[in-house]
């Protein structure tokens, strides 16, 4: 389906830079003042390209706060385990060990699964999932 807009100007508003439109509404009302540079439209700043290994990786600091906030959840779910020295505090520098562990993991796809093994007293089951959709598109 096409439509048909219709523009007019007039030679006195072409030298006011005034534009009159006849069509659907939009943000150009009729009468409007638009700047007809010949300047062309900022880009915005390029990010700089990711490694296909850390696409979907989100910042540093998100991360940290993602393990900070786990941390003190396990901490409440899990007394025993806190008890016991299985889950240490959020110290800045567990949680910056915790942040490369998870970027390694993300980037390699592997996952120790030997360093579980400590907590099967604790619960027979144990899981864990990281979801996050990210486009760098």
């Amino acid at each position: 389906m096409s439509t048909t807009h219709n523009y007019s100007k007039s030679n006195a508003d072409k030298a006011n830079k005034k534009v009159t439109y006849s069509g659907p509404e939009t943000d150009i009302q009729q009468g409007a003042d638009v700047n007809f540079s010949d300047q062309p439209l900022p880009r915005p700043k390029r990010k700089r390209r990711r490694s296909r290994s850390e696409r979907g990786l989100p910042p540093d600091q998100e991360l940290i706060t993602l393990a900070k906030t786990y941390l003190e959840l396990q901490h409440k779910l899990w007394p025993e385990m806190v008890k016991d020295g299985l889950l240490p505090g959020p110290t800045p520098d567990l949680l910056t060990e915790m942040v490369d562990n998870f970027k390694s993991r993300h980037k390699t796809g592997r996952a120790d699964a030997t360093s579980i093994q400590c907590f099967k007293k604790y619960c027979a089951k144990l899981a864990g999932l990281y979801t996050r959709y990210s486009c760098d598109n």
